[in-house]
């Protein structure tokens, strides 16, 4: 219990840590430059923890005979994030003409990725992810 605390709180900061750069790089107008190595030093301090926490929750909500289901799934939306985003970003930069709301409109899926995964009942998803594991097994011995 305490380990997926610390990982959905650890999550949850480190998203956190990249909304507050990109509000700082978004709404900062003199120090653009200290704002842009602001926002490089901050996804380079926590996009590969938060990778990395993400993947391993997920893998303990995956039961064991469906993990290549499972991240067959992961990999795909991770693949679809990384047009969606910068997609998004051009999208909202050729209509608005300003950079800065590209990165208020790519904050807004942070947000509603920390909302998502206040949703999670992680203790439930291991718990059901344990029980089709000893299912699985039952059945491999039967």
């Amino acid at each position: 219990m305490s380990w997926l605390w610390a990982a959905l709180a650890a999550l949850a900061a480190s998203t956190g840590a990249l909304i507050a750069s990109g509000l700082i790089l978004a709404l900062g107008r003199r120090a653009q430059a200290a704002a842009g190595w602001a926002l490089a030093f901050a996804v380079g301090m926590v996009q590969g923890g938060t990778q990395a926490l993400s993947r391993s929750l997920f893998g303990r909500m995956a039961p064991k005979a469906k993990s290549a289901e499972f991240f067959g799934f992961y990999d795909v939306s991770s693949k679809f994030a990384g047009i969606a985003g910068p997609a998004i970003f051009a999208f909202v930069g050729q209509l608005t003409g300003s950079s800065r709301l590209s990165i208020v409109s790519l904050i807004i899926f942070f947000i509603g990725g920390i909302l998502l995964l206040t949703r999670v009942r992680e203790e439930e998803g291991i718990r059901v992810a344990e029980e089709e594991n000893r299912l699985a097994e039952a059945m491999a011995l039967a």
